[in-house]
């Protein structure tokens, strides 16, 4: 770490109030720490794992999943790392805080800078980090690539055509642009008539039809069009007698000779559609009026002719103006998710990071997102365009006008691998285009590959040497890491790697070479060729050193950092079981291995200690002189050949003395199996926090405030809590409100609840299938149900269940449902597809404290998953009616005619609290003073508002109401002191 200001304390006051009680102020602190920690003093391809205090916080290799991707695309937002590339720049972090010109650019040097990492979940200090650098190739370098604009098909659905992609933006009417298709329709209906007023304001929409077809093609009815129009156009025409045509030269009338046997008349009153070619004339509508018993699309003639002299023909007139609008959308690319709610369109962006998708059951996915992008691109087309704008396109490759493969030959190769005929013309264009550019979502580093060659050659390097002084060719290994802890002399740094990678390194014709072990034999020595000496003596032909077998390891365990297992130390040993040695060495190896390659060391150290431990010393001639040590030769030994690896040579006059120790190539390829070393880490991506806000009735007595509740969980199984934040300014300041530690069981309806008319009676009729974003939900006894068990919010309704049956997955069918629980009757009939399902359990159901002063104020909200940045949440727009203290609507509403004139409306009254059913003993009251309002209406005008003060001891609040009508309706509320009005009882007169 080279660069860390002081940490960032941020002091945070909230005033907050209870229950009507005074308002105190809580203050709360939170840390942020900004520092730069270099990585290395190579350029390096990116970081692909960070851990901090050990955790896993952030992955990109290769072998993330989704999720652990979309985590540390949330971490990355903190950070900023520099490659070292001879290019980069001053980090504007620091050079913000030391000055511009104060900071080098560190080329050569990779680093990293943190900006304002919050500090909460490593104890409000600097954590300690570690960092996993590669040289790798990204599997996205970043290139975006490009595709055809895509242009989709239009289909008629309800009262116009429908683009596949959704993407209608404008409705032309002549030159005016609209925005919605209603605002269209009335302003043809408008220019109609204004323009042809003989025939009044048009009553028919005869059908739509492609640029290239500028009369119907299509009945009202529905079809689906095969072409790929930017623009389609809606057609309207008055109900006349007339014929609309796709003649360009008829004259006034068009003849056909069944017209009259058909009943049609100048007069009818009825809409043709005339084709030219095969002459056939249709029905576009049927006249209801005159019960016209022709279905839409009947061919009344196919030999209609313009020519009055054809005999036998019935004249009919030809109207040639055709009132179009014009529809036009944008061409779009795909996207995986759009902006919103998972809950509400079932897979969404993340918040605040839009490079992935999360659907409603927590799946997270790679958002291929794609943008139109206008410029030089080049695309194999054939291109039909009406007024200079695009109809249709053939989907083809594209390539930016730069690009290298931008060649005639390129593009000829194109066209035919294309391959559907009529797709391509003979000539095909090469046109300018509007191309999609499709952004791919995320990168991920591969681990890198680091040759032992690099390594050793980089060591050299540093010791001084040139490249002409060292061979490092035999060196192929890949080496997955390997650390200089400190400083230290070459020889130092190499030794470890020739303990795990089996290489020796000699100096031979001027320079350092380094060769592998395990090498074969490179020739025999003749057993006359040993013994060489000065004079005429005999010598020993091979003399042999044994090592004391207790000096031999029986035990070697290698320490080294597990690549398995995030870098944690792993051991693996290797064993000889039968030896009277108890020698246990240790060898620490500052090396990244597999725990397979770990072992296999393990193995090679034991039996390379134990084959060296005879020491074969012999002399020859000059004969041999071409060889060295690290070379592998055969000693003829008990009349067997043995191999054996060079280790000194020393030349004295015509003989040259060796010493060799026992080798062979299956010596470095042991069979072993390695125990493997647990502790890998995989990222927790908990995901955003769902929360269900719910103004409703209050649920138990002692929250009888202003406030409102709330139920929080997460899309992911992975989620461990979240905390609610409030803002009155629109986004512009947040304060804390609530913490979630507990996952509330939340889902969504399958069906329609219907209605029930059996007030406290249980609903046997109707039935609900609900599915769970987590949880469960079980069934209980009838006596459970009636003592509050299984609450739930379903849309605004508070209702029970006694029986959850479990289709399938998180998917229960609920039956044995009480209804309209406290009072929220009203919501009965909105039921729909899709709504919200909140099991009310008081673990998970949170009172969330409110002023009187914010009843009726919106607010935005957020729930932010514990551990993530307030940008990461979802807003909810809320506000909070304080549902809970509005009085229930009054039950038993009846208005009674007294006759002379006048009615009594009555009623009795309810109460939001629970009240035991005793005899002698009335419901509380709840309210400060007993007081209603009754409304008297007409339709939607309002004729009179009464006050009704509290009725006389044991009598029914009522009313007198004279000059009430049939039709009028009469609404009755009890009112709050607080609030007002509460929930309305509704009668009609």
């Amino acid at each position: 770490m080279f660069y860390a200001p002081p940490i960032r304390e941020v002091r945070t006051e909230e005033e907050v109030g209870g229950k009507g009680g005074p308002t105190q102020t809580n203050v709360t602190y939170a840390y942020f720490g900004t520092f730069a920690i270099s990585l290395s003093d190579n350029e390096i391809s990116g970081v692909r794992r960070i851990w901090a205090d050990g955790k896993l916080v952030y992955d990109v290799s290769d072998t993330a999943d989704s999720a652990a991707q979309a985590a540390s695309s949330l971490f990355a937002n903190y950070m900023q790392v520099y490659t070292g590339t001879e290019t980069q720049m001053p980090d504007p972090t620091m050079e913000s805080d030391l000055g511009a010109g104060n900071v080098p650019a560190y080329r050569g040097t990779a680093y990293v800078v943190f900006t304002d990492l919050p500090l909460a979940n490593y104890g409000n200090r600097l954590p300690q980090m570690q960092f996993e650098v590669t040289n790798g190739e990204s599997s996205n370098t970043g290139d975006e690539a490009l595709m055809p604009q895509s242009v989709g098909n239009w289909s008629l659905a309800g009262v116009g055509p429908v683009h596949a992609d959704g993407k209608i933006t404008t409705y032309w009417v002549g030159d005016v642009a609209y925005s919605s298709l209603s605002a269209a329709l009335l302003a043809l209906q408008a220019k109609v008539a204004a323009e042809e007023p003989q025939y009044g304001v048009p009553e028919y929409f005869l059908g739509w039809s492609t640029g290239t077809n500028p009369v119907p093609n299509v009945f009202e009815g529905g079809a689906t069009v095969a072409d790929n129009p930017q623009f389609v156009y809606y057609h309207y025409a008055s109900a006349t007698p007339e014929v609309l045509s796709n003649d360009p030269t008829p004259g006034d009338f068009l003849y056909c000779s069944v017209l009259s046997d058909a009943g049609a008349t100048v007069s009818d009153g009825k809409v043709y559609w005339f084709k030219l070619y095969p002459n056939e004339l249709f029905q576009l509508r049927p006249n209801e009026a005159t019960g016209n018993p022709y279905p839409e699309g009947f061919v009344f003639s196919n030999s209609c002719t313009n020519y009055p002299d054809a005999g036998g023909y019935f004249p009919v007139a030809l109207h040639t103006k055709v009132h179009s609008i014009k529809v036009e959308r944008t061409p779009s690319c795909s996207q995986t998710c759009a902006v919103g709610d998972p809950r509400d369109i079932g897979i969404a962006q993340l918040p605040d990071n839009p490079s992935f998708c999360i659907s409603r059951d927590g799946v997270i996915s790679f958002n291929a997102r794609g943008d139109v992008e206008a410029g030089s691109f080049l695309q194999l087309t054939d291109l039909i365009y009406e007024d200079g704008v695009l109809l249709t396109n053939a989907l083809g490759p594209v390539l930016r006008s730069t690009d290298p493969l931008n060649t005639s030959g390129y593009w000829t190769a194109a066209a035919a691998a294309a391959g559907v005929p009529g797709t391509y013309p003979v000539d095909f264009p090469i046109a300018k285009s509007t191309a999609c550019v499709d952004y791919l979502s995320a990168d991920s580093l591969a681990r890198g590959t680091v040759y032992l060659s690099d390594i050793v050659k980089d060591v050299c390097e540093r010791a001084g040497m040139v490249a002409s002084q060292f061979d490092v060719s035999e060196l192929t290994d890949v080496v997955d890491g390997y650390v200089v802890a400190r400083q230290m002399a070459a020889r130092g740094a190499i030794e470890p790697l020739q303990r795990a990678y089996y290489f020796d390194a000699i100096e031979s014709g001027g320079k350092i070479k380094f060769r592998k072990r395990g090498r074969l034999p490179v020739i025999d020595i003749e057993a006359d060729d040993l013994g060489a000496s000065d004079n005429e003596k005999p010598t020993t032909l091979v003399s042999t050193t044994r090592t004391q077998e207790a000096e031999l390891p029986a035990r070697i365990n290698v320490a080294y950092m597990a690549k398995d297992a995030d870098y944690q130390t792993g051991a693996q040993s290797a064993l000889r079981m039968t030896c009277e040695s108890q020698q246990v060495i240790g060898v620490e190896l500052p090396l990244v291995l597999s725990d397979q390659k770990a072992a296999e060391v393990a193995n090679v150290l034991m039996y390379t200690g134990w084959a060296s431990r005879s020491q074969r010393t012999f002399s020859t001639t000059r004969k041999y002189a071409f060889y060295e040590p690290t070379d592998v030769v055969r000693l003829p030994r008990d009349g067997m050949l043995t191999p054996v690896r060079l280790v000194e040579k020393t030349e004295a006059g015509g003989r040259i003395d060796w010493v060799a120790e026992d080798d062979g190539p299956s010596v470095y390829a042991p069979n072993v199996t390695a125990a493997p070393v647990a502790g890998g880490q995989l990222i927790r991506f908990d995901g955003p926090t769902m929360v269900e806000l719910m103004d409703i009735p209050m649920l138990v007595d002692d929250t009888n405030d202003p406030g409102f509740y709330a139920a929080a969980g997460g899309y992911r199984p992975e989620w461990r809590g979240g905390q609610l934040f409030r803002s009155a300014d629109d986004g512009a300041t947040w304060s804390a409100v609530e913490i979630f530690n507990t996952p509330a069981t939340i889902g969504y309806a399958l069906d329609v609840l219907g209605t029930f008319a059996g007030q406290n009676t249980v609903d046997e009729l109707n039935s609900v299938q609900v599915t769970l974003y987590r949880g469960e939900l079980t069934s209980v006894t009838r006596e459970q149900m009636l003592a509050g068990a299984n609450t739930a919010l379903l849309g605004d309704e508070l209702i029970q269940f006694r029986t959850a049956s479990l289709v399938s997955g998180l998917t229960y069918r609920l039956s044995g449902l009480l209804r309209a629980r406290r009072g929220t009757e009203q919501h009965m009939g909105t039921h729909a597809i899709n709504e919200r399902f909140v099991l009310l359990s008081p673990t998970t159901t949170h009172r969330i404290a409110q002023l009187s002063s914010q009843i009726g104020q919106p607010a935005a909200y957020k729930a932010v998953t514990l551990g993530q940045p307030l940008s990461s949440a979802m807003q909810d727009d809320f506000t909070n009616t304080a549902a809970g203290l509005k009085p229930l609507a009054p039950l038993r509403l009846a208005v009674i005619p007294l006759g002379d004139g006048t009615h009594r409306a009555r009623w009795e009254r309810r109460t939001r609290f629970s009240a035991e059913w005793r005899d002698g003993v009335d419901a509380p009251l709840g309210e400060a003073i007993e007081r209603y309002e009754v409304e008297v209406r007409s339709g939607e005008d309002v004729l009179r508002v009464l006050a009704v003060a509290a009725p006389s001891p044991g009598e029914w609040p009522s009313v007198d109401l004279a000059g009430l009508a049939a039709g009028n309706t009469v609404t009755v509320y009890q009112m709050s002191e607080i609030v007002g009005r509460g929930f309305p009882a509704t009668f009609t007169v």
